[in-house]
């Protein structure tokens, strides 16, 4: 989302840029922001540079009001248009008019790297910025695991009125961002996690998409994907109050069909929220690992027709498959290699996992 419609046809467009000549002109060092504006021909109407001396980067571009514009990215300078960095990699938000003219600036962040991919306008004319964290201090204070979501809204005027963290104890990444006319938003990414806020994890990497209150506390998530590696990139909201996203997939199970091979452009379709996002709830599997024996017993609530168990590797591999009837069943992991597996048991429509350690 680096691009929008302006009046009479026109493009805005933000991007990065190392050059200062040709088109480019007020690099302030290494990489800049860059602002371009054209006509509905692609002719060059204007262009403008952020940034200082060290490296720059806009992921992102929207319409704040009348002929202004909110970019977001990454910073690492201290000078030129950057008031201030604390780490490797800060998140950077600037309003700018429509004469390429800094309103105001901000950047957060701790002493390793975050950044921003995509933002979003809220219905109160606010400022959703959900942006990833690998730090765990200074203006981070909520870190969660390896890598969270961490979201912040700001005012009109870029003055911070909320940040909170979200994930588990991998690695999470937001993408994209939908504010919603209730003031709430819906954020779309991936998560290696299958804990804390991470309930419907799947196996491995997942693309993840969660509903947020107006004040960052989560109204539901949902974990899309197959046995190997999704994640969405853009997300739109649709006319029916649903939502598409899209990314990628190397899977070809569970919510994926079709791939062609290896990894494939994936484009997802979720109705309004009460609409086929939240799957009906039963009563939990009890799985239970007896490190002596080697068999990894699996109880049930109650008998069911079928049950389909996959066991999966820490790198997301598929290494058995099977299927029972009836309340209980077992595997023999006696010859498995010692780690932490997935099991993903599916039925009664829902798809569940435990993780179990082998010694």
């Amino acid at each position: 989302k680096k691009k929008i419609a302006g009046g009479n046809g026109e493009l805005i467009i933000a991007g990065r840029t190392r050059s200062n000549d040709g088109d480019v002109s007020g690099n302030h060092g290494d990489w800049d922001f860059l602002l371009l504006r054209t006509d509905s021909a692609g002719q060059l109407l204007g262009q403008w540079c952020y940034g200082g001396a060290d490296a720059e980067r806009s992921n992102t571009i929207k319409r704040a009001a009348t002929e202004r514009f909110i970019m977001g990215g990454y910073a690492s300078s201290n000078d030129g248009d950057v008031s201030s960095t604390n780490g490797d990699l800060d998140v950077w938000v600037i309003e700018v008019d429509d004469t390429g003219s800094i309103q105001w600036e901000q950047s957060w962040g701790g002493t390793s790297m975050e950044s921003t991919e995509g933002i979003d306008i809220a219905a109160d004319g606010g400022i959703v910025v959900p942006a990833w964290s690998l730090s765990g201090d200074l203006d981070n204070t909520c870190q969660l695991g390896t890598g969270d979501w961490w979201l912040s809204k700001l005012d009109a005027a870029g003055t911070l009125s909320w940040r909170s963290c979200v994930g588990g104890t991998a690695e999470e990444i937001p993408y994209d961002v939908v504010a919603l006319p209730d003031t709430g938003f819906v954020v779309a990414g991936q998560t290696f996690s299958a804990d804390g806020d991470v309930q419907s994890h799947i196996a491995w990497q997942d693309a993840w998409l969660v509903r947020f209150d107006a004040t960052g506390n989560i109204a539901w998530e949902r974990c899309v994907g197959g046995s190997m590696m999704e994640e969405f990139h853009g997300l739109e909201a649709t006319p029916d109050g649903g939502y598409i996203a899209c990314g990628n997939t190397s899977s070809n199970d569970v919510d994926v069909s079709g791939n062609h091979g290896g990894y494939d452009g994936w484009v997802a379709k979720f109705g309004p929220d009460a609409l086929g996002i939240a799957r009906p709830a039963v009563s939990p599997a009890s799985v239970r690992f007896d490190t002596w024996s080697g068999l990894l017993s699996i109880v049930l609530p109650e008998a069911e027709r079928r049950v389909g168990v996959k066991l999966l590797d820490a790198h997301g591999r598929v290494v058995s498959a099977t299927a029972f009837s009836g309340r209980e069943h077992q595997l023999d992991l006696g010859d498995r290699a010692s780690g932490v597996y997935l099991v993903r048991l599916e039925r009664s429509g829902q798809v569940e996992h435990h993780r179990v350690l082998r010694l």
